[in-house]
């Protein structure tokens, strides 16, 4: 029995291919895509973090603050985080 332990950590296709398609729209300044869909994204997955760049999106692409501020206080549903 070996002793050294490792995890592997996989992420799914389709949170690669939202996280590249992001990332397109953020270098194209594409702001309020970007947030939207990681918005959606999120709520699926339950990704805490993505919720969070999408609410950073939504900055930049120039929504009220008090709006995201209660978005951010929102629970993510959804399944686990990855």
């Amino acid at each position: 029995m070996s002793w050294c332990r490792a995890a592997v950590v996989e992420t799914s296709p389709e949170y690669n291919r939202v996280t590249t398609q992001m990332s397109q729209y953020e270098k194209e300044g594409m702001w309020s895509h970007a947030a939207e869909l990681g918005d959606t994204h999120s709520e699926k997955s339950g990704d805490t973090s993505m919720k969070m760049r999408a609410i950073d999106n939504y900055a930049k692409a120039g929504y009220d603050s008090k709006t995201l501020e209660k978005h951010a206080k929102a629970p993510v549903t959804g399944g686990d985080s990855e």
